[in-house]
């Protein structure tokens, strides 16, 4: 941007220069989906696995099917930081992401965004996210939370007896601590006699899921034979 005034004295020039990612080798989005309205600015910390996203590594961030942007990271004292602008068809729009981890050559598909927005919505002239206030958070994840049993996978009792359920711990690389989310199915009949299964299940923020099972055996009470 350049300007000058009326005697033509010498001009004042500012130059905006933006990174815009025409192919890395391995990411495979594609082609952007350009419109003419502006376009909407898009600040955020980009994390893999837990880990800042490294050199190369890119995000691309759609509408629907379309892609609008993808972007290269800039690693700046170990943070990852994506500095986007997103193409806006006009009106408010959600966005979802995808990152491509250049170290293993994996796209992860399976992307939380948190912050001060539960979701992202673009719309032209917009802006989300922010480099002093509170950044948008991405964060790529394909590692599924931890289950550790308390009390072992195998328990037998007998029939008419009480069944005090051990409970169990859940941990994720990302979301840390998810015991309060186990969801467990099945039901143990102690006035039945019989082998129960009981399976725990937790999924972290972005979908992945893991389950534990536990076998309960529910054993007759042996007969007792008196001799006179």
């Amino acid at each position: 941007y350049s300007a000058s005034d009326a005697a033509g004295n010498a001009a004042v020039e500012v130059v905006r220069t933006v990174n815009v990612v025409e192919g890395v080798p391995g990411e495979n989005f594609g082609k952007v989906v350009t419109y003419t309205n502006l376009a909407t600015d898009l600040m955020a910390q980009v994390t893999i696995d837990g880990e800042a996203a490294g050199e190369g590594d890119v995000v691309a961030i759609y509408v629907g099917e379309e892609l609008r942007s993808k972007q290269e990271v800039i690693v700046n004292v170990g943070i990852a930081w994506l500095n986007a602008q997103v193409h806006a068809a006009g009106g408010e729009e959600t966005a979802t992401f995808k990152v491509y981890d250049a170290s293993t050559g994996v796209t992860f598909e399976k992307v939380a965004v948190s912050g001060v927005l539960s979701a992202v919505v673009i719309e032209p002239e917009g802006s989300v996210g922010s480099f002093f206030g509170e950044p948008l958070l991405i964060r790529a994840d394909n590692v599924a939370p931890a289950i550790v049993l308390l009390g072992g996978e195998e328990v037998t009792i007998t029939v008419g007896s009480e069944y005090a359920e051990a409970g169990a711990i859940a941990t994720d690389n990302v979301d840390g601590e998810l015991t309060g989310q186990i969801v467990v199915n099945g039901v143990v009949d102690v006035t039945q006699a019989g082998v129960y299964t009981l399976i725990y299940s937790v999924s972290d923020e972005v979908g992945n899921t893991a389950t534990a099972t536990r076998t309960v055996t529910v054993e007759k009470i042996p007969a007792l034979l008196i001799l006179s």
